[in-house]
C-alpha cells in the first residue's frame, strides 16, 4: 500500500484548479467575443435600419413636397396645360421635371410628372395626375401620386368680386362657402348680431366658411355702429365654427409689417380668384364643337333662324340647343319625368322634350297655332345657349334616371347661358326648382333622395335679375353666374312687402346686387331675405360647361405608391 504525502496532494489540487480556471477564462473570453461581435452586428444593423428609416422619411417628404411643387406649377400656368405642354415638360421651373439636390442635399433627386386626364380635350373642368418621386443618395425612393381637378365656381354658396355697394346683415344665411375678392377696396361690410350663436350668418362648418381678400368693416347690432368681433362667442355669432373658419386681412412678417407683391400691393390672407375672361366656350358647346384654346372667337355655322335649333347631324343630335333672338323660356317636367323646354318668340312656340330613356328628342313647333313635330335620335348635351336676351325664365328641372339599386344611369344636367360678350341678360319671372326638392330640415349628406334624384342646373347671364312682381317667396336651385350682377329689379316694391329669396346651390357674380332694405337695427322692411344653401354635389358635378376658377385646383385624392405611371 502506498501513502500520498499531504503537501503533494495540495500541489496537485492547485494545478488542477489553475487549469480549470484557465479553461473557464478562455470560454468566457470566447463568449464575450461572440457577444461583442453580435452586439457590433446588431448595432450596425440598427444603424442601417435607422439610416434606411431616415432615408425613407426624407424621400417621402421630398416626394410630398413634389406634389405641392407640381400643383404650384399648374396654378402658375395662364391656362390648364394640354398634353403637348406636359409631354415632355420643358418649362417646369426652368427644367424638365427632374431636379437635382432640390433641398440642397448632394446626391438627392426629385422627379415630378404631370398627366392630363383623357377627358380634358372635351370637358370644361380639367383633371390631372401629379406624381413625384424623391430619391436619396442611398438609392432609397418614395413615390406619391395625387389627382387634382380644376376648381369649379360651383363650390361656392356665394362668390363676389366686389360687394362695397351695400352690406350683409344677420338676416342673410349661407350654408356653404362665402368669398369676396374685395376688388374695389371698399371692404366687405357685415352687420352682425351679438349673442346670436344659435343663428349665425355662416352656418357652413368648413374651414372656408367666410373669406375676404382684404379687410372687413364690422357693424355690431345697428347700422353704422362699428364693433368688430373679439370673443369666441362673438365669432360664433357670425360663423358656426368661429374664427378658425374665417379668413380676412393681409399677410404680415414676424414684425407685423405688411408683405407686398411684385406690384407693391398688400397680399391678402385669402387669395383673390378672378372671374374667367369672357370667351365662347358655351357657344361652342351648343354647337357640339370642341373649343379651341384660347377660345376667343365665335364658332362657325351658328344658326341664324329665329327660335330654337337643336344642333344635329342628319337627324342625330350632336350638340346642344341654340336660341337665336330674344325669347321666353319655361322649364317643366312631363308625366314620364322627361325635361320639357318651351321657347316662345311672339306667336312661335317650340316645345322640346328630352326623352333620355328612349334616347330621343322631340320638337313640337307651333307657328300661329299650326304644329310641326320632329323627332331626333339622341339627346342634347345639356347646353342651351342664347345669342339674345332671355326676357322670362322659370320652371322645374327634371330628375336623374335612377335604377332599382339607386345607381344614377342618366344625369339630368342643364346649363342655360346668354351671350356674355354682347352683354345679354336674363330676367327671372319665377322660381327655378329641382323636381325632387332638398329637405332643408336635415343635413344634405342624409338627404339621400335629393342627392340621388335631383338634377343639376346652371345659369349664365350678363345681368341676372328677379323681375318686379315675380312673387313674394322665390327659390332658385343650381348655380347662378352673373357677369355683372344678380339682384332684384325693384327690391322696394311694393313698399312694406317682404319675402324670401332662397338659393339652393350657389351664386357667382361680379358685383353683389341689392335684394332688400332694412332699418337702422337691421330689421327687413322691403324686399327679400336672402338664404343661401350650399349643394355639395356641385363641387364635383357642376352644371355642364359651367365656368371654372381658371388656374385654381382642388386635391381629390393622394396616396403613396410603389411605382410611377410614366
Amino acid at each position: 500500500m502506498s501513502i500520498v504525502q499531504p503537501n503533494m496532494l495540495r500541489k496537485n489540487i492547485r494545478k488542477t484548479r489553475r487549469g480549470a480556471a484557465l479553461a473557464t477564462s478562455l470560454v468566457l473570453i470566447f463568449a464575450m467575443s461572440i457577444l461583442s461581435l453580435g452586439l457590433i452586428s446588431l448595432v450596425n444593423a440598427t444603424i442601417q435600419m435607422s439610416q434606411h428609416r431616415n432615408d425613407t422619411t426624407e424621400a417621402f417628404n421630398m416626394a410630398d413636397a413634389g406634389i405641392e411643387l407640381g400643383l404650384t406649377w399648374l396654378t402658375a400656368q395662364a391656362s390648364p396645360p394640354d398634353d403637348s405642354t406636359l409631354h415632355p415638360m420643358t418649362n417646369f421651373f426652368g427644367g424638365n421635371g427632374t431636379i437635382s439636390a432640390p433641398f440642397g442635399q448632394t446626391g438627392t433627386t426629385l422627379t415630378v410628372r404631370i398627366s392630363g386626364d383623357s377627358t380634358n380635350t372635351t370637358s370644361t373642368q380639367k383633371h390631372y395626375v401629379i406624381e413625384a418621386q424623391g430619391t436619396m443618395p442611398s438609392g432609397t425612393t418614395q413615390i406619391v401620386r395625387a389627382y387634382v381637378q380644376q376648381a369649379s365656381f360651383g363650390k361656392y354658396a356665394y362668390f363676389t368680386v366686389t360687394d362695397g355697394a351695400g352690406f350683409w346683415d344677420y338676416n342673410n344665411h349661407f350654408e356653404g362657402p362665402f368669398h369676396s375678392n374685395d376688388a374695389d377696396g371698399l371692404q366687405t361690410t357685415i352687420l352682425w348680431k351679438s349673442n346670436n350663436t344659435a343663428n349665425p350668418m355662416f352656418t357652413y362648418t368648413g374651414d372656408d366658411a367666410f373669406s375676404v381678400s382684404g379687410n372687413v368693416t364690422w357693424w355690431k347690432n345697428s347700422i353704422g355702429v362699428v364693433g368688430a368681433p373679439s370673443s369666441t362667442s362673438d365669432y360664433k355669432s357670425i360663423a358656426a365654427s368661429g374664427q378658425p373658419s374665417m379668413t380676412t386681412g393681409y399677410k404680415t412678417d414676424s414684425s407685423g409689417n405688411f408683405l407686398l407683391d411684385s406690384g407693391g400691393k398688400k397680399i391678402p390672407n385669402s387669395a383673390q380668384i378672378p372671374l374667367p375672361t369672357t370667351d365662347y366656350t358655351q357657344e361652342y358647346a351648343a354647337m357640339g364643337i370642341a373649343p379651341p384654346n384660347p377660345c376667343n372667337s365665335a364658332p362657325p355655322g351658328v344658326p341664324t333662324i329665329a327660335g330654337a335649333t337643336i344642333v344635329n347631324n342628319s337627324g342625330t343630335v350632336s350638340g346642344g340647343i341654340f336660341l337665336h333672338g330674344n325669347s321666353v323660356v319655361a322649364l317643366s317636367v312631363n308625366g314620364s319625368g322627361n325635361q320639357v323646354i318651351t321657347v316662345t318668340q311672339g306667336t312661335t312656340i317650340q316645345t322640346i322634350t328630352v326623352d333620355a330613356s328612349n334616347n330621343q328628342t322631340k320638337v313640337d313647333k307651333s307657328v300661329s297655332g299650326v304644329h310641326t313635330v320632329t323627332t331626333l335620335t339622341g339627346v342634347p348635351n345639356g347646353m342651351v345657349y342664347s345669342d339674345g336676351n332671355i326676357t322670362g325664365l322659370s320652371g322645374v328641372i327634371a330628375d336623374n334616371k335612377v335604377d332599382s339599386s339607386g345607381n344614377i344611369t342618366y344625369r339630368s344636367q342643364m346649363t342655360i347661358a346668354t351671350d356674355l360678350a354682347l352683354g345679354k341678360d336674363v330676367t327671372l319671372t319665377g322660381s327655378i326648382t329641382y323636381n325632387t326638392p332638398r329637405n332643408l330640415a336635415i343635413a344634405q349628406s342624409a338627404d339621400t333622395n335629393f342627392n340621388q334624384k335631383a338634377g343639376v342646373f346652371g345659369l349664365l347671364g350678363d345681368h341676372i335679375s328677379v323681375a318686379d312682381g315675380a312673387g313674394p317667396n322665390l327659390e332658385f336651385d343650381g348655380n347662378i353666374f352673373a357677369k355683372t350682377s344678380f339682384d332684384a329689379a325693384n327690391p322696394v316694391h311694393p313698399v312694406g312687402s317682404t319675402g324670401t329669396m332662397t338659393s339652393i346651390g350657389g351664386v357667382i357674380t361680379q358685383a353683389a346686387g341689392i335684394f332688400a332694405y332694412v332699418n337702422s337695427s337691421g330689421v327687413l322692411t322691403n324686399g327679400y331675405q336672402e338664404q343661401y344653401h350650399y349643394d355639395s354635389r356641385l363641387a364635383d358635378h357642376p352644371p355642364p360647361f359651367f365656368p371654372t376658377t381658371g388656374n385654381h385646383y382642388d386635391l381629390l385624392s393622394w396616396q403613396r405608391v410603389s411605382g410611377m405611371l410614366q
